[in-house]
This record gives C-alpha cells, sequence and structure tokens, in this order.
C-alpha cells in the first residue's frame, strides 16, 4: 500500500506553525477529544511531558488559536479552533 504525500499545502502549515512534536501531539490530543476540557496535568501525563512544559504548550496553543481557556483554578482548555479554515488544516494535518 503507497502512502500519499502530505499536501503541500498542510507541509507548508506544519514547517509555518508547528514548533515542535509535542506541540504537534498536543493539538491532535485535543483534536480527538473536542468535547473534553484538558489541564496541564491530564496533557503532561498523555505526552509524558512535564507539567510545567504541558502548560506552556497549552498557552501556546491557545494564543495561536487551536484552544480556548474553558475554566480557571487550574486552567482549562478545550480544543476550539478560531477559524473554519484552521480546523480544516488541521484535519488535514491529522489525516496526513
Amino acid at each position: 500500500m503507497t502512502r500519499e504525500p502530505v499536501p503541500e499545502e498542510v507541509r507548508r502549515r506544519i514547517l509555518t506553525s508547528i514548533t515542535s512534536v509535542p506541540y504537534l501531539e498536543a493539538i491532535l490530543l485535543l483534536r480527538n477529544a473536542p468535547d473534553r476540557s484538558w489541564d496541564r496535568t491530564g496533557v503532561a501525563q498523555r505526552l509524558y511531558v512535564s507539567e510545567k512544559a504541558a502548560g506552556e504548550l497549552l498557552s501556546d496553543l491557545c494564543a495561536a488559536g487551536f484552544v480556548v481557556v474553558t475554566g480557571s483554578e487550574p486552567s482549562l482548555y478545550r480544543y476550539h479552533p478560531r477559524s473554519d479554515e484552521l480546523r480544516e488544516m488541521i484535519d488535514r494535518l491529522a489525516e496526513a
């Protein structure tokens, strides 16, 4: 079975918007559970990173428009891309 190459548009998005492997893993983790709110502890456990790193990832994803804050103390985040275009790009990225 031959795999399709990653579409150029998706490849470009990866190169310009995805800063690290954990960043990509966090996007995909939250995307796969869009109705769940995540705190840094849960993300840290699932991605095998420190809670500090998970907190930074979540803050960065929020600033980039991939997730929104849904609660506080501790901060909770939920997958919610700021635009349909961004959501579609993430879906294409996940498929690739």
